[in-house]
Order: C-alpha cells, then sequence, then structure tokens
C-alpha cells in the first residue's frame, strides 16, 4: 500500500508594534514543520490477471437488469436468518473466496468473441499473467485458433473479413491436396471435401503441417482427459502453435504481447499432461 505522508507547519512570530505614527514591523513568517511519514501495510494476495478476468465475468454474469418487482421475493417484516456453512459460496463472499471456488476446476468455457480465462491447473507451466484465450467462430474453431497465432492482422479481422481470409487458405489447402505427395488415392478426395465442408479434426491439421504451414510446430491438448491430444514436432521449424480442445471447443493459446511460443513451455505442457 501506498505511503501517506504528513506535513506541518510552524506558526510565524508577532510584529512588533510600530512607534506613534509609524507602522508596525511585519511578522516573522512561520517554519516549517518536519515532515512525518505514516507507513501502513495490509497482508495481500497476489492474483493473476486471469483471476480477475475470472472475477469480472463473474460479477457480469450476476447483475440483474430488471426492476419488476417479484411478489415472492419482497422484503417481508421478518427477515428470516441467513444459513450458510464453509463450503456454500455467495457474491459477499471477498475476492479470494471466489478464487478458491475457480480452483475447482479446469475447464473453460466457451463464449464467441470474448476473452476466455485459462484454468488456473496451468500456473504450473504459464505465467497466467501474460497469456490468455479467445472464443473463436464456434464451427471453425481449430482452424482459426490456428490463423488467431500465426497471423496478428487475423485478431483485428471482423466477422466477414475472417471468414474471406479463412476461405482463401482452404483453397490453397484443396489445391496441394493434388499437387503435394502428403497424401494418395482416395485420401485426397476425402482430405477435399473434408476442407470444403469445415469438417476440421487433426487429421486435417496435420495435412496442413505438411504441406502451407510447413514452418509450424504443433501441440494440442485435451483438457477434458487432460492429456495431450496431438503432437507436431519436426526439428528446424520456427514457429509453435498452441491449442486446447475442451468440450468440443478448440482454443488458442495467445501471448499478451504477441509473443512467440518458445519449445520450453511446449516442453513444460507435454511434462504436465503426460
Amino acid at each position: 500500500m501506498d505511503s501517506v505522508a504528513t506535513k506541518t507547519y510552524g506558526r510565524g512570530g508577532r510584529g512588533g508594534r510600530g512607534g506613534r505614527g509609524g507602522r508596525g514591523g511585519r511578522g516573522g513568517r512561520g517554519g516549517r514543520g518536519g515532515r512525518g511519514v505514516n507507513h501502513q501495510f495490509q497482508n495481500q494476495t497476489p492474483v493473476t490477471l486471469n483471476e480477475i478476468t475470472k472475477f469480472i465475468k463473474h460479477n457480469k454474469s450476476s447483475i440483474q437488469y430488471t426492476l419488476d418487482v417479484v411478489p415472492d421475493f419482497e422484503q417481508s417484516f421478518t427477515i428470516p436468518e441467513k444459513v450458510v456453512t464453509d463450503d456454500t459460496y455467495f457474491p459477499e463472499k471477498d475476492f479470494e473466496a471466489h478464487l478458491h471456488k475457480e480452483k475447482d476446476t479446469n475447464a473453460m468455457y466457451y463464449e464467441e468473441d470474448s476473452i476466455i480465462s485459462l484454468p488456473n491447473d496451468l500456473s504450473e507451466c504459464l505465467d497466467l499473467n501474460l497469456f490468455y484465450s479467445f472464443g473463436l467462430l464456434t464451427t471453425h474453431t481449430l482452424p482459426y485458433s490456428i490463423l488467431y497465432q500465426l497471423h496478428d492482422e487475423f485478431k483485428f479481422m471482423n466477422d466477414v473479413e475472417r471468414k474471406r481470409y479463412y476461405d482463401s487458405w482452404v483453397e490453397k489447402l484443396v489445391i496441394q491436396c493434388s499437387e503435394s505427395k502428403v497424401i494418395k488415392g482416395v485420401a485426397i478426395q476425402k482430405t477435399k471435401k473434408a476442407l470444403l465442408d469445415a469438417a476440421w479434426d487433426t487429421k486435417l491439421l496435420d495435412f496442413a503441417l505438411k504441406t502451407d504451414l510447413d514452418t509450424c510446430n504443433a501441440l494440442v491438448i485435451n483438457l477434458d482427459d487432460k492429456k495431450v491430444m496431438y503432437h507436431f514436432d519436426e526439428e528446424d521449424r520456427e514457429t509453435n502453435v498452441i491449442l486446447f480442445y475442451c468440450n468440443s471447443h478448440y482454443f488458442p493459446l495467445i501471448h499478451m504481447y504477441s509473443e512467440p511460443h518458445s519449445n520450453d513451455i511446449i516442453t513444460k505442457l507435454e511434462e504436465h499432461f503426460n
């Protein structure tokens, strides 16, 4: 807590009385008093930006916007006693009580076009003040999560622009189905159909990494099963993309300052979920 400074000032001397007909002398200026400092300290529990995001979302969801009176909930003349236990959670509890409640789950809750908080369990691998996720188009969470991490301009596009950007990328991948040697025979038509139907899974991701995304490695963590779902790792690739899978959605791992994911983060996540 910031210190609070206090200042005191001495009282000035009284001026001399003037002689008859003369003007009295001016009183001396008061001396400046010593500066006093009052330090106040308070025990504080450090919290991460990730936890603050969760708390804000919780409070927003608790706001009641209607002013209509519901007779069943009008205040009676007799106020009933409020009975709670140590396990009961209610809004009046302090911030740390809310955080304790949030630590009981590792799930990520999808909300389109919204910042998604990361599970507290990831604090063993990541600095939760520096990382977050984002809810992308619900029908395209996997490919959009890839583009969101690889291209900064994609983050600032509107829905129409993102779809146009994505469609252009898919066209390139469809062409590479025939031109590349990654897949053969029936797999070519199946892959083309999956791309055009936006039926993304780790097989399509694998194809993209072996063709157009040939400078990237990828790690996908399944938070439902708490294990590594997919890992593509080849030497001499410059970029890492990291995704979380939870409740049928994919979520990108995003650095606050758009810094690339290091190999050290990949290793920590692998060890944690293996």
